[in-house]
């Protein structure tokens, strides 16, 4: 899956990047990129084998450089709450990824220590969770890395999906952009509002997965709207 690329912000341990270039090259995945610096307290002798992509992967000074070219990005975490809705499990992700094949596809693993920032999670708009015990949910990072990618690995298609040509990033960010507009034309007032529109739109059209259909027809029932308020197209 040449098109899916695993994301680390600031790993700590050599052996945990070690084990999980070792884990995609099992899996067949090739796209290891790195926020920060590569962790120096150890050997990578667990990448036996698999140093061609430990050769290759790539580093970013911030998340948000890392994920640039990403059609979507799905972060993963082991907590969950009110303020932190999940959105899917990981046997959905392997659906979700295998229905996008055309598009870039960023999976996001956060620090061992404390996971994420609340500025790096907004920066992916949908979230999946590892079930585990309760009482120890925090799963070590290489393993949590091996539960998806087995998941993605072993996904079987089912055969009556549709080939649905799904909108890449540009075309999402633009319908966004068009409703956001939109939304300010006709008096919606968006900084006093209870509901953060700009982000229940970035969420919307991720877990529904827009197609370029989707995203084209959403524009022109916003325009509506804009001349049935204004009296006036707001221009596709």
């Amino acid at each position: 899956m040449n098109n899916v690329a695993i994301i680390l912000v600031e790993p700590l341990f050599a052996g945990n990047v070690a084990s999980i270039v070792r884990i995609m090259n099992n899996f067949e995945f090739t796209q290891l990129r790195i926020v920060g610096e590569m962790p120096t307290d150890g050997p990578f002798y667990m990448a036996v084998h698999s140093e061609h992509i430990l050769d290759d992967i790539e580093f970013f000074p911030s998340l948000e450089e890392a994920i640039s070219d990403r059609d979507r990005v799905i972060a993963f975490s082991r907590r969950k709450g009110k303020l932190k809705k999940v959105d899917m499990i990981p046997s959905q992700v392997a659906d979700y990824v295998h229905k996008s094949i055309d598009l870039n596809i960023g999976l996001v693993f956060g620090r061992e220590s404390w996971g994420l920032t609340d500025e790096e999670a907004s920066l992916c708009p949908l979230r999946c969770y590892i079930k585990a015990n309760p009482n120890f949910p925090s799963l070590n990072l290489s393993q949590s890395v091996t539960v998806v990618l087995y998941e993605l690995y072993g996904y079987e298609q089912k055969s009556n999906i549709r080939n649905y040509k799904f909108a890449k990033k540009s075309d999402i960010d633009d319908t966004h952009s068009f409703i956001m507009k939109v939304l300010d034309s006709i008096g919606i007032d968006r900084e006093k509002d209870v509901v953060d529109w700009e982000h229940f739109f970035h969420n919307l059209f991720s877990r529904a997965n827009l197609t370029t259909e989707m995203a084209t027809r959403l524009k022109q029932l916003f325009n509506r709207i804009h001349v049935k308020i204004k009296g006036n197209s707001k221009n596709l």
